[in-house]
């Protein structure tokens, strides 16, 4: 229950209803400024008090932790992150189970059209989770908060993508093309490090485009609108970059994805994948203790290292 819990606690913002420095507030009031019911809520808080995130330091008096502090201080970077784990992601996963039992043999076998996974299950619908998060109905809400939450996201993991790439060695001239870029957050860090003249070209669908240039980063980049699964339209550019794209895809559908970019590289282009791998399977067999296997396998890993390599050699791709 402490999802649902949280969740409230996100949309409400009750974290910053209480004073850091504060005793504690009484349930009464964070429910007044909140505007929820007063009893409902208290158990909520208590649920949440129970694992850490509050405290009650008197009967009815709601205080701040650690990790309640942290939802009122880093909220703004991390809120949309937080609402869509526990709303879409959340329901989906309840939806694990009988996915595996319908569709798991097939996962990796079908394209886009065919494929069906607990998303479908759980939000009774025959569309992907990208078409339906960027559909007119659902946009507004779900799908602006999608790609605002991967810009929070990005905040944490992108400055190693600067360290992995040398952008300087590039000129007047010369394109790098963010493919599925959301609202532009990395095609800026790019921007920043190149050389005056590189164009930097951010391609996803339309609506997150005009996303993009609402956060502010359509003076600096050129936003395209396009879809991945169709042909490439930027031929030749310097660098592809696909940034947590292909982790939300099986096999035979990233290869499809890639293949689009294949088909537009000239002998000078290279992609650059920026995901989370997940190592071979030796690194998987450990066979010690309990405290031993969990230190050794917290690591953000999760596309397959071996296959990784695979798929690409299988498109004519050197990889590294």
């Amino acid at each position: 229950m402490d999802v649902p819990c949280l969740r409230i606690v996100i949309e409400k913002d009750i974290a910053s209803t209480i004073p850091i420095d504060s005793p504690g507030v009484n349930i009464k009031e964070i429910a007044e400024k909140v505007k929820l019911p007063e009893e409902p809520l208290l158990r909520i808080l208590r649920k949440l008090c129970f694992t850490g995130v509050f405290r009650e330091p008197s009967p009815r008096v709601i205080a701040h932790t650690t990790y309640s502090a942290f939802l009122k201080n880093k909220a703004h970077i991390w809120k949309d992150f937080y609402l869509h784990l526990s709303d879409e992601s959340f329901k989906v996963a309840g939806y694990l189970p009988e996915a595996l039992n319908l569709w798991g043999f097939d996962f990796d076998k079908v394209q886009r059209s065919e494929l069906k996974t607990a998303f479908n299950l759980a939000f009774r619908t025959d569309q992907h989770m990208f078409e339906w998060l960027y559909s007119p109905e659902n946009f507004q809400l779900r799908g602006s908060r999608f790609g605002r939450a991967m810009m929070g996201v990005s905040r944490n993991f992108l400055s190693d993508a600067n360290q992995i790439h040398d952008w300087s060695v590039y000129k007047k001239g010369d394109k790098i093309v963010d493919v599925g870029g959301g609202v532009g957050y990395l095609g800026s860090l790019i921007k920043k490090k190149v050389n005056p003249g590189v164009e930097v070209i951010v391609q996803d669908l339309p609506e997150v485009i005009a996303e993009g240039k609402e956060q502010g980063f359509g003076n600096q980049l050129t936003f395209q609108a396009h879809d991945f699964f169709t042909t490439q339209p930027v031929k030749g550019a310097k660098v592809y970059t696909l940034r947590f794209i292909l982790h939300d895809w099986p096999d035979t559908i990233s290869r499809t994805i890639l293949s689009n970019i294949v088909k537009a590289m000239d002998k000078e282009s290279k992609v650059l994948v920026l995901d989370f791998v997940w190592p071979s399977d030796e690194f998987w067999a450990t066979g010690k203790d309990d405290e031993t296997i969990i230190e050794a396998h917290d690591s953000r890993r999760n596309f397959d290292e071996s296959r990784n390599h695979q798929m690409l050699q299988m498109l004519g791709m050197n990889s590294r």
